[in-house]
């Protein structure tokens, strides 16, 4: 959940740096970054890389010789908060690094149920529910329930063996809609989500900091949630963001394609 948390605040403290070049903004970069690390999960990791790759893409080619001092700057120092946390805490991060390649490695493997810490085979779970229940899924927050009414025997013999545990979640957000409220439903959030980020895209990024800054936050989150979970903590963030992103966004169309 931390982790989804600085999924969305990360490429905020990074981009604030990189624009304007304040101290501040590298501190709270790296401490940010430190806390992404720490947390030791591997989907804020991934959504670190997606959105750092995005980042420099724009960067390189807006050709800012500012922008790009800064951002060799900003990675520079987080190259150096990455060496000290790997040296303070070898072990930790090491296990978490390899269980990814032994899951890259074992993707097209038959045994490959155990993959991301047991996703795969909760996301087959899923998948079963959602092909009884398409239209209205199984019901809210209903996953665990579904499957001790309904599958108890693939519950008790695979889920519970592999995970050595009771999975009440999906652990990918957007199965996780489809699987208990419905494919409409997934549908419809998909929609608001690729009509915010069209609408930001609209415009020209170059010429607006701020939206640039709202579509690698989206990104961020939006990444991470295939591996993660909705949680009460941070959601509300990522809906408030999703809300003000659409709004910001549409208000500017509107006002250019009027004076236009």
């Amino acid at each position: 959940f931390y982790g989804s948390f600085l999924s969305i605040c990360m490429p905020y403290t990074m981009c604030l740096y990189i624009f304007y070049k304040r101290k501040m903004y590298l501190f709270i970069s790296s401490i940010t970054f430190l806390g992404v690390l720490v947390s030791l999960t591997r989907s804020a990791w991934i959504s670190f890389f997606i959105y750092s790759i995005i980042g420099i893409i724009y960067i390189i080619k807006s050709k800012n010789k500012n922008y790009i001092k800064n951002m060799m700057v900003l990675f520079l120092t987080l190259i150096i908060v990455f060496v000290l946390f790997y040296l303070s805490d070898t072990t930790s991060f090491l296990q978490r690094y390899l269980a990814i390649l032994s899951d890259i490695n074992n993707l097209y493997s038959e045994n490959n149920d155990s993959l991301g810490s047991g996703r795969l085979i909760i996301w087959k779970a899923a998948i079963k529910i959602l092909l009884q229940h398409p239209l209205l899924g199984c019901g809210p927050d209903a996953f665990l329930s579904e499957l001790r009414t309904n599958h108890l025997d693939y519950l008790n013999n695979e889920l519970l063996p592999t995970l050595n545990a009771y999975p009440d979640k999906v652990h990918n957000e957007y199965l996780q809609i489809a699987t208990t409220i419905g494919i409409p439903a997934l549908i419809i959030y998909l929609s608001f989500i690729i009509l915010t980020v069209l609408n930001l895209l609209k415009h020209d990024l170059y010429k607006s900091k701020e939206k640039f800054i709202l579509f690698l936050c989206l990104i961020g989150y939006l990444v991470q949630a295939f591996f993660n979970i909705s949680t009460i903590g941070v959601a509300p963030i990522f809906y408030f963001l999703l809300g003000y992103s659409y709004n910001n966004s549409r208000k500017d169309f509107l006002y250019d394609k009027k004076n236009n």
